[in-house]
């Protein structure tokens, strides 16, 4: 989950801080709780603390959340924070701006091209929480998603709002399966495109169900190491059953693959044909 304290509002990192704390407090309380009905619990707790504490009423802040459910994701979001994903390297956003640009454009009174030629009120946001002591819920946009082994998950602040689906596809290859250097590689890539706001960035991967057993990584190690992608040689080394030893090197494909010789041909370095048998 992520957050975005609006930074014409007051106290904005104090906002968005706020907001996920308190968000954080009612998934403890019920985590199978419906995202809208969470959503209302949340607009109440900030309207209460603006009738509590005057100073902070007018706090401002997005949010788009991933709630992960087995091989599925909800995602749902309030404002212009946003998620991506990314898969078979093609990157697409999965989520719209609540801006009054999109919803001019939803209504037909302009088009994507004529973004340049609008004043910049425009880019402002018409959905946001903000506490006040009888505000409502703002409109929450919601969607599901089946995962694949390999997906990547990106969450970002508006911060990045210039970096385009190509630049994330490209940085997704640069980072070779490291989110944190991902998510580093897109914050450069957004400071290159003139990005002057601030910039937060969570990157999740759909690992493949053998990289969280406790033997994968140390079998990954040695494949690597000996060049020798063979499934007899894991089970022989880690005294493991073929079924076992044979998804440990499905999860290595990535890897091995990259072992290739001029010809682009998935060879050992000795020249012999890799065997996943």
């Amino acid at each position: 989950v992520l957050s975005d304290g609006v930074h014409c509002s007051p106290h904005p990192a104090y906002a968005s801080r706020f907001l996920l704390q308190s968000l954080n407090q009612l998934w403890q309380q019920d985590a199978d709780q419906l995202p809208g009905k969470r959503l209302a619990a949340l607009q109440e707790i900030y309207n209460r603390h603006a009738r509590r504490h005057q100073r902070y009423a007018g706090i401002t802040a997005t949010l788009v959340a991933a709630e992960l459910r087995e091989r599925q994701v909800v995602i749902y979001h309030v404002g212009d924070s946003a998620a991506w994903l990314v898969r078979e390297g093609e990157a697409n956003k999965l989520t719209r701006d609540h801006t009054i640009f999109e919803r001019m454009i939803d209504e037909g009174e302009v088009n994507r091209e004529q973004a340049d030629d609008l004043a910049s009120i425009y880019s402002g946001l018409d959905r946001y929480f903000t506490a006040q002591p009888d505000e409502e819920k703002p409109q929450h946009e919601q969607r599901c998603i089946e995962l694949l082994t390999g997906d990547i998950l990106l969450l970002a602040s508006d911060g990045i709002a210039d970096v385009t689906a190509e630049d994330i596809a490209a940085q997704v290859a640069h980072s070779q399966g490291n989110m944190a250097k991902l998510a580093e590689n897109i914050f450069h890539q957004a400071v290159r495109a003139g990005s002057d706001d601030n910039i937060t960035l969570i990157a999740i991967k759909v690992a493949h169900d053998a990289e969280i057993d406790p033997l994968f990584a140390a079998a990954k190690q040695m494949v690597i190491e000996t060049r020798t992608p063979s499934v007899a040689l894991v089970q022989r080394t880690f005294l493991i059953n073929y079924t076992r030893a044979s998804s440990f090197l499905d999860a290595m494909e990535g890897d091995i693959v990259s072992f290739k010789d001029e010809r682009g041909a998935r060879r050992m370095l000795t020249g012999e044909t890799v065997d996943y048998l």
